[in-house]
């Protein structure tokens, strides 16, 4: 499942990339998450991610902690997540 999601968001960051004139920025809300128990960094991983494409991460904001899926609530208990906003400007 995270390898499918990690797939779509690189064709989805690579359209952005491409979008953006040289020095462009963009804002993305994302939500960490948690996947077998294990808490996944999606802020960061989608910002290595980007640069991968020639975008630069210039901040990170956390908005806020929300809950995780009930699905892994009744597995591994409430582990809050963390809610971001990533800005990426292009470089060039």
């Amino acid at each position: 499942m995270m390898e499918g999601y990690v797939e779509d968001m690189d064709l989805v960051i690579r359209g952005i990339a491409a979008c953006l004139r040289p020095g462009g920025r963009v804002a993305l809300v994302v939500a960490s998450a948690q996947f077998a128990g294990e808490h996944v960094p999606t802020d960061l991983m989608l910002s290595e991610l980007a640069a991968q494409h020639g975008l630069a991460t210039d901040e990170i904001w956390i908005t806020r902690y929300k809950g995780n899926s009930s699905q892994q609530m009744a597995a591994y208990g409430r582990r809050p997540v963390r809610e971001s906003i990533v800005f990426w400007r292009k470089n060039g």
